[in-house]
């Protein structure tokens, strides 16, 4: 018995350091697996950062948080390497998984610095300046679209589409570090950001369209001036050229002035531009000599009243016209209407609702009346006798602003 208790000593004096290496390579084994899912946490992490784009607010707290979960691995490991004689590997991998959780709080603190003061400097007078600034932006860009399509002429229109695009890019770079964050204090700036290059975008397909479709519509343009020009020659109606010829080429001059702001180094624009200032100049030397033709032919009406009370109504034409015109020097007065016409009746009156009688008589008459270079002009008057006041004589008389531009006033 006595040797058998002494055999089971020795034998397990032979196994106690094969079972204490078995447990020292268990604990490196584990630590090693510990280091390695903190070492996994920290991808995870990395691969969020060097994404190119700033993390959300929230998600910066998920992330601290995982950060936070790989430092209790590391030190979970770092518990079971202790009184270890193996594991010098796991130790180094310890130590740089250590440095590597180090850069990446270090990130993660950056990039909720400049969380922070995006957030403050979006939530401060001056982000809420740049968030009207942005909507004023999306307003001209609307503005500028509407003005492509539209039938106006709006001179400070054609340079306010460089303008507003030149803004909006130098708001956007002083303002990049706010736009990089998504936080509830940055949504305001970012919402408005968005919306301005939303209708910039809307913008640029409207110019997109001119471009496009501009070219064909200013050739319909020209091409119409043409025939109304040829039509009007034909039935001698100069007053028609204003609203017929010249509409034509003001919108077609409209259309190449828009073109050139949106597109002024593309060389269909010149071509265009070319093509406008050729009809005008020929269309203008045809208005000329047709302008020249109506004047020749136009004469003051002859004097065809011979009623007793000729010269008083014709001084009292003179008068009326003195006191209207005072800067017109009046050079003679014909009544035009051999006799006056008669007109009776009755006419509703739907401020009183009521049918009033009227009986007046009336002479048309013209004056003319002394213009610059040589130039003078004849103007319409009416003479109207009113029946019901006694014989009242009233004078209706009128004159445009810049007879030049109404042919039928001019005298040769």
């Amino acid at each position: 018995m006595r040797k058998l208790i002494l055999f089971v000593h020795l034998l397990l004096l032979l196994l106690t350091p094969v079972v204490a290496k078995t447990s020292e390579s268990t604990q490196v084994n584990r630590a090693k697996r510990t280091i390695d899912r903190a070492v996994r946490s920290l991808e995870s992490i990395e691969k969020q950062l060097d994404g190119g784009q700033p993390l959300p607010v929230m998600m910066l707290e998920k992330w601290s948080q995982k950060a936070d979960k790989a430092e209790e691995f590391l030190e979970q490991a770092s518990s079971m390497l202790e009184g270890v004689s193996e594991g010098q590997a796991e130790r180094q991998a310890l130590q740089s998984t250590r440095t590597r959780l180090a850069e990446v709080r270090q990130r993660l603190a950056g990039q909720r610095q400049a969380a922070d003061q995006a957030g403050s400097l979006a939530s401060g007078a001056e982000g809420q300046k740049a968030v009207e600034d942005y909507k004023n932006l999306s307003q001209k860009f609307r503005d500028v679209s509407m003005w492509l399509r539209s039938p106006e002429d709006d001179p400070a229109q054609t340079d306010l589409y460089q303008q507003a695009v030149q803004a909006r890019q130098a708001l956007d770079q002083k303002y990049a570090s706010v736009l990089r964050v998504n936080s509830r204090e940055t949504f305001d700036l970012q919402a408005a950001a968005r919306e301005a290059q939303m209708t910039e975008q809307s913008l640029q397909s409207t110019i997109n369209w001119a471009r496009q479709n501009f070219p064909s519509l200013i050739e319909s343009d020209l091409e119409q001036a043409r025939e109304h020009s040829q039509s009007l020659q034909k039935t001698g109606a100069f007053s028609g050229w204003q609203t017929s010829v010249e509409r034509f080429l003001d919108q077609a001059n409209l259309r190449y002035q828009k073109l050139k702001s949106i597109a002024p180094n593309d060389p269909a624009t010149a071509q265009v531009g070319a093509k406008v200032s050729a009809v005008e100049r020929s269309l203008n030397a045809t208005k000329q000599k047709f302008r020249a033709q109506i004047v020749a032919n136009n004469r003051m009406p002859a004097d065809a009243y011979r009623g007793g009370d000729a010269a008083a109504l014709k001084a009292k034409i003179k008068s009326v016209w003195a006191q209207k015109f005072p800067n017109d020097r009046i050079l003679d007065v014909v009544i035009a209407d051999s006799a006056w016409s008669k007109f009776s009746g009755t006419r509703w009156v739907s401020s009183s609702r009521s049918w009033n009688p009227y009986n007046y008589d009336r002479m048309k008459a013209y004056v003319k009346v002394a213009g610059s270079g040589g130039r003078n002009y004849k103007f319409f008057a009416q003479v109207v006798r009113q029946n019901l006041q006694g014989g009242k004589i009233d004078i209706f008389c009128d004159r445009p602003d810049n007879p030049e531009e109404h042919v039928h006033t001019l005298l040769p």
